[in-house]
């Protein structure tokens, strides 16, 4: 990104994935209360903002996919609609704590990558709707993705992939990841009013 917030980010494949984190992040926040009934459809239109090839907002058909975290293991198409489904329960009706419920959306979506690209970016803007769904962080303050991006990008992989050992240290390993990543967000979240504040 710029340092310059006000400057549009640079152009380049990096920039290019700024600016479109950007627009799933603001789209995210537009869609808290459609996800509560339907988080597919929402993840679809996040979708769209976080590519730019013809199939934005489908779930691929193939096994062939943009991972340019190379975090491998990719679960085949044919069971994309059983495994979301799954996913789509989980969001919808667990009782379990909130932050849970989001680290497990965002490691499945992170390993399902129901699309040909730019799944990760939805993956991640998942637990802002989850845990604004959840009344948890109604107003979108806690910024995780940034979180995500102080701990950085081979810490998240390692947690991905130790998730999808299906060990419960692997489990354990991946939340843990998740909260930190979200206490990370909040952090950042209190110095931005703080410094807001003092500017008043």
């Amino acid at each position: 990104m710029p340092k310059d917030p006000t400057m549009e980010p640079e152009v380049s494949p990096m920039g290019s994935l700024s600016e479109q984190g950007l627009l799933v992040t603001a789209e995210a926040d537009l869609q808290t209360l459609a996800f509560k009934s339907e988080p597919l459809k929402v993840l679809a239109r996040l979708h769209t903002f976080a590519s730019s090839a013809d199939d934005r907002g489908q779930p691929r058909t193939s096994n062939e996919i943009d991972d340019p975290l190379r975090v491998g293991n990719l679960p085949p198409h044919e069971l994309l609609q059983e495994r979301l489904a799954q996913l789509v329960d989980l969001i919808i009706n667990s009782k379990a704590p909130v932050i849970l419920i989001a680290a497990i959306a965002h490691a499945e979506l992170a390993t399902l990558r129901p699309f040909t690209h730019g799944s990760y970016l939805v993956a991640r803007a998942s637990t802002r709707l989850i845990l604004a769904a959840r009344d948890v962080d109604i107003d979108g303050l806690v910024m995780s993705e940034y979180g995500a991006f102080l701990i950085g990008r081979p810490a998240y992989v390692k947690a991905i992939s130790a998730y999808q050992s299906g060990t419960a240290e692997g489990l354990a390993a991946w939340i843990q990841w998740q909260g930190e990543a979200i206490r990370k967000g909040i952090e950042m979240s209190l110095q931005l009013a703080e410094l807001a504040d003092t500017k008043k």
